[in-house]
Protein backbone atom coordinates (compact mmCIF):
# COMPACT_ATOMS: atom_id res chain seq x y z
CA UNK A 1 0.00 0.00 0.00
CA UNK A 2 1.28 3.47 -0.90
CA UNK A 3 1.77 5.85 2.00
CA UNK A 4 -0.48 8.88 2.26
CA UNK A 5 -0.97 11.71 4.71
CA UNK A 6 -3.51 14.35 5.64
CA UNK A 7 -3.83 17.26 8.03
CA UNK A 8 -7.23 17.75 9.57
CA UNK A 9 -9.19 18.12 12.78
CA UNK A 10 -9.61 14.84 14.63
CA UNK A 11 -12.58 14.32 16.94
CA UNK A 12 -11.40 12.06 19.73
CA UNK A 13 -12.19 11.72 23.42
CA UNK A 14 -14.84 14.49 23.16
CA UNK A 15 -12.45 17.13 21.84
CA UNK A 16 -11.05 18.44 18.55
CA UNK A 17 -7.34 18.44 17.71
CA UNK A 18 -5.60 19.49 14.50
CA UNK A 19 -3.24 16.63 13.60
CA UNK A 20 -0.93 15.45 10.86
CA UNK A 21 -1.69 11.82 10.04
CA UNK A 22 0.41 9.35 8.01
CA UNK A 23 -0.96 6.01 6.80
CA UNK A 24 1.22 3.18 5.49
CA UNK A 25 1.04 -0.63 5.55
CA UNK A 26 -2.51 -0.63 6.95
CA UNK A 27 -1.47 1.40 10.02
CA UNK A 28 -1.01 4.94 11.29
CA UNK A 29 2.70 5.80 11.30
CA UNK A 30 4.96 8.46 12.74
CA UNK A 31 6.87 8.80 9.45
CA UNK A 32 6.68 7.53 5.89
CA UNK A 33 9.81 5.36 6.35
CA UNK A 34 11.42 6.81 3.24
CA UNK A 35 8.43 6.08 1.01
CA UNK A 36 6.84 8.65 -1.24
CA UNK A 37 3.93 10.06 0.75
CA UNK A 38 1.17 11.74 -1.19
CA UNK A 39 -1.16 14.23 0.47
CA UNK A 40 -4.93 13.72 0.64
CA UNK A 41 -7.14 16.80 0.77
CA UNK A 42 -9.60 16.44 3.67
CA UNK A 43 -11.08 19.95 3.48
CA UNK A 44 -14.68 19.97 4.65
CA UNK A 45 -14.42 16.66 6.50
CA UNK A 46 -14.17 15.94 10.18
CA UNK A 47 -12.13 12.84 11.04
CA UNK A 48 -12.99 10.48 13.90
CA UNK A 49 -11.76 7.02 14.93
CA UNK A 50 -13.35 3.90 13.52
CA UNK A 51 -15.98 2.52 15.88
CA UNK A 52 -15.55 -0.63 17.92
CA UNK A 53 -19.05 -2.04 18.25
CA UNK A 54 -20.68 -4.98 20.02
CA UNK A 55 -23.47 -6.66 18.03
CA UNK A 56 -26.13 -5.80 20.60
CA UNK A 57 -28.77 -4.34 18.30
CA UNK A 58 -28.46 -7.08 15.70
CA UNK A 59 -26.69 -10.20 17.05
CA UNK A 60 -25.00 -12.19 14.32
CA UNK A 61 -25.05 -15.55 16.10
CA UNK A 62 -28.64 -16.42 15.15
CA UNK A 63 -28.73 -14.35 11.95
CA UNK A 64 -29.39 -15.97 8.59
CA UNK A 65 -27.71 -13.03 6.82
CA UNK A 66 -24.52 -12.37 8.77
CA UNK A 67 -22.70 -10.64 5.92
CA UNK A 68 -25.60 -8.22 5.37
CA UNK A 69 -25.89 -7.52 9.09
CA UNK A 70 -22.14 -6.89 9.30
CA UNK A 71 -22.43 -4.46 6.38
CA UNK A 72 -25.13 -2.57 8.29
CA UNK A 73 -22.68 -2.11 11.17
CA UNK A 74 -20.04 -0.94 8.69
CA UNK A 75 -22.46 1.64 7.29
CA UNK A 76 -22.60 3.12 10.82
CA UNK A 77 -18.81 3.47 10.93
CA UNK A 78 -17.85 0.15 12.52
CA UNK A 79 -14.28 -1.01 11.80
CA UNK A 80 -14.15 -3.73 14.47
CA UNK A 81 -17.24 -5.77 15.25
CA UNK A 82 -17.39 -7.73 18.50
CA UNK A 83 -19.57 -10.75 17.77
CA UNK A 84 -21.32 -12.39 20.71
CA UNK A 85 -21.05 -16.15 21.02
CA UNK A 86 -23.72 -17.48 23.43
CA UNK A 87 -22.48 -20.61 25.17
CA UNK A 88 -25.27 -23.11 25.80
CA UNK A 89 -23.33 -26.14 27.05
CA UNK A 90 -20.02 -26.64 28.81
CA UNK A 91 -19.15 -30.11 27.51
CA UNK A 92 -17.88 -29.24 24.02
CA UNK A 93 -17.19 -25.52 24.29
CA UNK A 94 -13.75 -25.76 22.61
CA UNK A 95 -15.15 -27.39 19.49
CA UNK A 96 -18.18 -25.10 19.25
CA UNK A 97 -15.95 -22.03 19.70
CA UNK A 98 -13.71 -22.97 16.79
CA UNK A 99 -16.72 -23.91 14.65
CA UNK A 100 -18.32 -20.52 15.29
CA UNK A 101 -15.05 -18.70 14.61
CA UNK A 102 -14.74 -20.49 11.28
CA UNK A 103 -18.31 -19.52 10.37
CA UNK A 104 -17.36 -15.82 10.56
CA UNK A 105 -14.54 -16.00 8.01
CA UNK A 106 -16.59 -14.31 5.25
CA UNK A 107 -17.57 -11.24 7.29
CA UNK A 108 -16.55 -8.04 5.48
CA UNK A 109 -15.48 -6.29 8.70
CA UNK A 110 -12.64 -7.02 11.14
CA UNK A 111 -14.06 -8.93 14.08
CA UNK A 112 -13.48 -10.59 17.45
CA UNK A 113 -15.57 -13.10 19.37
CA UNK A 114 -17.05 -12.16 22.73
CA UNK A 115 -18.11 -15.27 24.69
CA UNK A 116 -21.46 -14.85 26.44
CA UNK A 117 -21.54 -17.42 29.21
CA UNK A 118 -24.32 -18.21 31.72
CA UNK A 119 -22.85 -17.85 35.20
CA UNK A 120 -23.76 -21.45 36.07
CA UNK A 121 -21.58 -22.77 33.21
CA UNK A 122 -18.49 -20.61 33.77
CA UNK A 123 -15.42 -22.52 34.99
CA UNK A 124 -11.75 -21.66 35.48
CA UNK A 125 -10.83 -24.09 32.68
CA UNK A 126 -13.15 -22.21 30.36
CA UNK A 127 -11.63 -18.87 31.40
CA UNK A 128 -8.12 -20.14 30.63
CA UNK A 129 -9.21 -21.47 27.23
CA UNK A 130 -10.91 -18.21 26.22
CA UNK A 131 -7.86 -16.29 27.38
CA UNK A 132 -5.67 -18.42 25.12
CA UNK A 133 -8.01 -17.61 22.21
CA UNK A 134 -7.29 -13.90 22.86
CA UNK A 135 -10.95 -12.92 23.27
CA UNK A 136 -11.36 -9.31 24.44
CA UNK A 137 -13.54 -10.17 27.46
CA UNK A 138 -16.07 -12.66 28.81
CA UNK A 139 -19.66 -11.49 29.21
CA UNK A 140 -21.27 -13.31 32.13
CA UNK A 141 -25.02 -13.82 31.86
CA UNK A 142 -26.61 -13.32 35.26
CA UNK A 143 -29.98 -11.83 36.17
CA UNK A 144 -30.25 -12.36 39.94
CA UNK A 145 -27.86 -11.26 42.65
CA UNK A 146 -27.87 -14.55 44.57
CA UNK A 147 -26.11 -16.23 41.63
CA UNK A 148 -23.23 -13.78 42.06
CA UNK A 149 -22.82 -14.79 45.71
CA UNK A 150 -23.01 -18.52 44.95
CA UNK A 151 -20.05 -18.53 42.54
CA UNK A 152 -16.52 -19.53 43.57
CA UNK A 153 -14.85 -16.39 42.22
CA UNK A 154 -11.47 -17.26 43.74
CA UNK A 155 -11.08 -20.08 41.21
CA UNK A 156 -12.24 -17.92 38.31
CA UNK A 157 -9.84 -15.13 39.28
CA UNK A 158 -7.05 -17.68 39.26
CA UNK A 159 -8.10 -18.71 35.75
CA UNK A 160 -7.86 -15.08 34.68
CA UNK A 161 -4.22 -14.79 35.69
CA UNK A 162 -3.00 -16.78 32.65
CA UNK A 163 -3.96 -14.16 30.01
CA UNK A 164 -5.66 -11.47 32.13
CA UNK A 165 -8.95 -11.74 30.21
CA UNK A 166 -11.51 -9.35 31.77
CA UNK A 167 -15.04 -10.17 32.93
CA UNK A 168 -18.21 -8.16 32.63
CA UNK A 169 -21.88 -8.86 33.33
CA UNK A 170 -24.85 -8.60 31.00
CA UNK A 171 -27.31 -7.13 33.54
CA UNK A 172 -27.20 -3.34 34.08
CA UNK A 173 -29.24 -3.78 37.27
CA UNK A 174 -26.39 -5.75 38.89
CA UNK A 175 -23.59 -3.44 37.77
CA UNK A 176 -22.90 -1.78 41.14
CA UNK A 177 -22.90 -5.07 43.04
CA UNK A 178 -20.73 -6.63 40.36
CA UNK A 179 -18.15 -3.85 40.67
CA UNK A 180 -18.01 -4.38 44.44
CA UNK A 181 -17.40 -8.10 44.00
CA UNK A 182 -14.65 -7.50 41.42
CA UNK A 183 -12.88 -5.21 43.87
CA UNK A 184 -13.26 -7.69 46.73
CA UNK A 185 -11.94 -10.70 44.77
CA UNK A 186 -9.37 -8.75 42.74
CA UNK A 187 -10.87 -9.76 39.40
CA UNK A 188 -9.94 -8.05 36.15
CA UNK A 189 -13.11 -6.44 34.77
CA UNK A 190 -14.39 -3.85 32.34
CA UNK A 191 -14.77 -0.52 34.10
CA UNK A 192 -17.80 0.76 32.17
CA UNK A 193 -21.15 -0.93 31.50
CA UNK A 194 -21.41 -2.59 28.11
CA UNK A 195 -23.19 -0.70 25.34
CA UNK A 196 -23.13 -1.09 21.58
CA UNK A 197 -19.95 1.04 21.36
CA UNK A 198 -17.02 0.42 23.66
CA UNK A 199 -15.65 3.26 25.75
CA UNK A 200 -11.96 4.15 25.72
CA UNK A 201 -11.47 2.67 29.19
CA UNK A 202 -13.04 -0.63 28.12
CA UNK A 203 -10.87 -0.65 24.99
CA UNK A 204 -7.79 -0.33 27.19
CA UNK A 205 -8.80 -2.94 29.76
CA UNK A 206 -9.74 -5.47 27.07
CA UNK A 207 -6.49 -5.06 25.10
CA UNK A 208 -8.25 -3.83 21.94
CA UNK A 209 -6.50 -0.48 22.42
CA UNK A 210 -4.07 0.70 21.04
CA UNK A 211 -4.56 -1.22 17.77
CA UNK A 212 -8.23 -0.40 17.24
CA UNK A 213 -10.50 2.47 18.26
CA UNK A 214 -8.03 5.39 18.24
CA UNK A 215 -5.90 7.33 15.74
CA UNK A 216 -2.42 6.72 17.14
CA UNK A 217 0.87 5.55 15.59
CA UNK A 218 1.13 1.77 15.06
CA UNK A 219 -2.63 1.38 15.40
CA UNK A 220 -4.65 0.15 12.44
CA UNK A 221 -5.63 2.95 10.06
CA UNK A 222 -9.36 2.90 10.89
CA UNK A 223 -11.25 6.17 10.72
CA UNK A 224 -14.51 7.80 9.69
CA UNK A 225 -15.08 10.97 7.68
CA UNK A 226 -18.04 13.25 8.34
CA UNK A 227 -18.86 15.87 5.73
CA UNK A 228 -19.38 19.32 7.23
CA UNK A 229 -19.05 21.38 4.05
CA UNK A 230 -16.26 23.39 2.43
CA UNK A 231 -14.97 26.15 4.68
CA UNK A 232 -16.93 24.97 7.71
CA UNK A 233 -15.27 26.07 10.97
CA UNK A 234 -14.29 23.18 13.19
CA UNK A 235 -14.04 23.96 16.85
CA UNK A 236 -15.60 23.12 20.19
CA UNK A 237 -18.77 25.00 19.27
CA UNK A 238 -19.73 22.51 16.58
CA UNK A 239 -22.82 20.47 17.32
CA UNK A 240 -21.29 17.09 16.56
CA UNK A 241 -22.93 14.03 18.08
CA UNK A 242 -20.32 11.39 17.47
CA UNK A 243 -22.28 8.39 18.75
CA UNK A 244 -25.40 9.26 16.72
CA UNK A 245 -23.67 10.57 13.61
CA UNK A 246 -23.47 8.40 10.49
CA UNK A 247 -20.18 8.80 8.58
CA UNK A 248 -20.00 9.64 4.90
CA UNK A 249 -16.86 7.55 4.45
CA UNK A 250 -15.35 4.71 6.48
CA UNK A 251 -11.74 3.56 6.15
CA UNK A 252 -10.55 0.24 7.61
CA UNK A 253 -6.86 -0.63 7.66
CA UNK A 254 -6.18 2.24 5.26
CA UNK A 255 -8.77 1.25 2.63
CA UNK A 256 -12.20 2.77 1.98
CA UNK A 257 -14.93 0.30 2.96
CA UNK A 258 -18.12 2.38 2.70
CA UNK A 259 -19.25 5.62 1.05
CA UNK A 260 -22.58 7.21 1.96
CA UNK A 261 -23.77 3.97 3.59
CA UNK A 262 -22.93 1.84 0.56
CA UNK A 263 -20.40 -0.86 1.45
CA UNK A 264 -17.74 -1.40 -1.20
CA UNK A 265 -16.73 -4.85 -2.37
CA UNK A 266 -13.45 -5.87 -0.78
CA UNK A 267 -11.57 -8.74 0.79
CA UNK A 268 -13.10 -10.28 3.94
CA UNK A 269 -12.29 -8.68 7.27
CA UNK A 270 -9.74 -10.19 9.61
CA UNK A 271 -10.35 -12.27 12.69
CA UNK A 272 -8.45 -10.18 15.23
CA UNK A 273 -6.80 -11.01 18.55
CA UNK A 274 -6.36 -8.67 21.49
CA UNK A 275 -2.97 -7.46 22.65
CA UNK A 276 -2.13 -7.62 26.35
CA UNK A 277 -5.22 -6.74 28.42
CA UNK A 278 -4.73 -3.77 30.79
CA UNK A 279 -1.21 -3.19 29.38
CA UNK A 280 -1.97 0.49 28.73
CA UNK A 281 -4.16 1.15 31.78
Amino acid sequence: MEAYSFRQYIYDDCKFDLKDVIVSEECFQRTGFGKYVFNVNMDGFLVAPGKVMLDVKRPLFASSSRVKDAEDYMARGCTLLLVQWPMTASGSFRKTFHTFKQSLRHLPVDHMIVPKVPIQLLTSDMVRFLGRQACPFIMIEVEEEHFLHAKAWEWLEEGQSFRRIPFTVSSPALWSKWQEMCQYYGMIHLVDPIEDELTLENLKVSGIYPYKGRLIPNGYADYNLYWLGEGSPIDGEINFRYHDAVPNVTVMRGKITQVNQSVLASDPGKSMNVAIPKHFV
